[in-house]
């Protein structure tokens, strides 16, 4: 026998040494990568209802409002708490005044082209226009809601991730699949307003009247804020001065919330075999799973007697420091 010759038993003992650094490395990567033991995302009654509707509405280009309501008109005047972050306007703002926006919002719509109401077609045809001439505009001072169209809005982020690591004496597989579903659908919505021109050019006026400057001062306007809201919350932050020029109103309103999340690992142990009778058998071979699935989720489907307001549109100033 060669001096430098290693025992019989010494090749087993390095083959079951590297199969373990295998296996530890492989279950490493899984619990840092896969990570199936993780605690499950917050239910999503937990989440901030009104900063997940703002975040949603604010993708269409609009101001969002939170809970939607019948009570907000153009011609609004509001002072804004702005502590950054973004946060529906009833959750942050005090309205100072009502601007009497009616002529401007009649002149606006005086002379604007209105046009047949479109007639439904058959289910293979394309709905088409009754005339491709303009309507009769109806006489009268009454304000008429346009049509305004918004895609409906679905948003879904999702992970998907499994690993293995294997050797000679034991198997680790580890699974993670989870989902966030968000949805609003507005099926009809409709506007009305004025130039944003023509409602800066109000607001202007309206802060320089000394019968109504006192709803531009950056003093009154936080006095009011701190009584509604509190000194706390105002102290930090910004004020300025919104006046609604255009809003968005819908008769008909759904939103859907959820999440979805399951993980699990397994183990299994493989029973081992005598190598030329020269070692004892392992033990037996067994198994140890771990699984665990939650889901969560809120909807709202509503048809409303009358239109309310979702989202709007706004010129501001900032208010006058005396």
């Amino acid at each position: 026998m060669e001096p430098d010759s290693a025992p019989p038993g010494r090749p087993r003992w390095h083959a079951a040494l590297a199969a373990g650094l295998v296996l530890a490395g492989g279950a490493a990567a899984i619990l840092l990568l896969v990570r199936p033991f993780e605690a499950p995302p917050p239910p999503i009654e937990t989440v901030d209802v009104a900063t997940a509707w703002a975040d949603s509405i604010a993708r269409l280009g609009i101001e969002p409002v939170f809970p939607p309501t019948e009570d907000l008109q153009v011609g609004d005047l509001w002072a804004v708490a702005d502590a950054g972050g973004r946060s529906p306007l009833l959750s942050r703002a005090v309205r100072l005044a009502r601007l009497d926006l009616r002529p401007d919002i009649l002149a606006a719509q005086r002379g604007a082209p209105v046009f047949a109401a479109t007639a439904p077609g058959r289910p293979e045809e394309p709905a088409r226009g009754l005339d491709r001439f303009e309507a009769e505009v109806p006489p009268g001072e009454r304000i008429a809601l346009r049509i305004a169209a918004f895609p409906g809005i679905s948003i879904r982020h999702s992970v998907k991730a499994a690993a293995r690591a294997g050797a000679a004496g034991g198997l680790l597989d580890g699974s993670r699949t989870g989902a966030a579903t968000e949805e609003i659908t507005i099926r009809t919505a409709e506007t009305y307003g004025v130039d944003a021109g023509e409602g800066y050019g109000r607001l202007v006026a309206f802060c320089a009247e000394p019968r109504t400057a006192l709803y531009c001062d950056e003093g009154f306007a936080r006095q009011v804020l701190e009584a509604v809201f509190g000194p706390q919350i105002v102290a930090a932050a910004s004020i300025r001065l919104t006046l609604v020029v255009r809003v968005f109103l819908t008769r008909e309103l759904t939103q859907r919330r959820g999440t979805e999340d399951e993980r699990g690992a397994t183990a299994t142990l493989q029973p081992g075999a005598p190598a030329g009778g020269e070692a004892p058998a392992a033990p037996p071979g067994g198994s140890l799973a771990y699984a665990a699935a939650t889901s969560s989720g809120l909807a709202l489907s509503r048809v409303f007697e009358r239109p309310v307001a979702f989202g709007f549109r706004s010129v501001g100033v900032a208010p006058a420091k005396n």
